[in-house]
């Protein structure tokens, strides 16, 4: 190549315009920071998220990460055991069908209620010997749910054979629970003698029964609406 045909070509690079080297590395730089911008939101939203998290995990976790503690107030649902609450007024109906299912095995007849107390009733009794007559009444109004055991005695009256022994249950609540053995039966020529119907023991186990109150479970309620529709007033 002559001398002249290199001072042509020298000057035909030198009139080219040089490459943009500056915009190149302002576009890299400003590339690079948003880039590095983009990670540290990405990282501080992953840390907000997991702090929700976490947030949501201790208000829905108690002391010690337990379940929380129904607030006092709640109504917790509960088997029939666990609760008296779900009692209904009691009807004389109703403890009659718990006087029979807590009698011992005989026959029983003379169902009636007592002309001037919703809470007072009569059974008969047959085991064999004839039938004795025994009255149940309720009194006072127990706190609910009941607490505690009821304190029994047995009372005996040997001048008064409608009445001959007593046995009554006092719980702690106020209510009185009381069983009159009879050991007579009064006929229109006067009165006949009968046995008592139950021992002392299983007389105490009538009284002590949980399930007597001025409320009711109303399954017994129910019972005794099917069970005894016109009951026969005494006294």
């Amino acid at each position: 190549m002559t001398e002249e045909l290199r001072s042509l070509l020298r000057d035909e690079l030198s009139a080219e315009r040089p490459p943009p080297l500056g915009d190149l590395v302002g576009s890299a730089v400003r590339d690079g920071r948003r880039i590095r911008r983009r990670r540290r939101f990405a990282a501080a939203g992953g840390g907000t998220a997991v702090a929700g998290v976490l947030a949501v995990a201790v208000a829905l976790a108690g002391p010690y990460g337990t379940a929380p503690v129904p607030d006092a107030g709640v109504v917790v649902a509960a088997s029939p055991s666990q609760t008296l609450d779900s009692r209904i007024p009691a009807t004389p109906e109703a403890m009659l069908v718990l006087l029979r299912n807590l009698l011992p095995p005989g026959r029983t007849s003379d169902a009636a209620k007592a002309a001037h107390s919703d809470l007072q009733v009569q059974m008969s009794l047959d085991r064999g010997q004839g039938p004795a007559i025994i009255r149940v009444s309720v009194a006072g109004y127990p706190s609910l749910p009941r607490a505690g055991k009821p304190t029994v005695t047995v009372e005996t009256l040997p001048d008064n054979c409608t009445q001959a022994k007593v046995v009554r249950a006092d719980w702690p609540g106020g209510m009185t629970v009381q069983a009159d053995l009879a050991t007579c039966r009064m006929t229109a020529g006067g009165s006949t003698p009968t046995p008592l119907a139950l021992t002392d023991e299983e007389a105490k186990a009538v009284v002590s029964d949980p399930r007597w109150g001025d409320g009711m479970d109303p399954a017994l309620v129910r019972a005794g609406e099917q069970d005894f529709p016109h009951l026969a007033t005494f006294g």
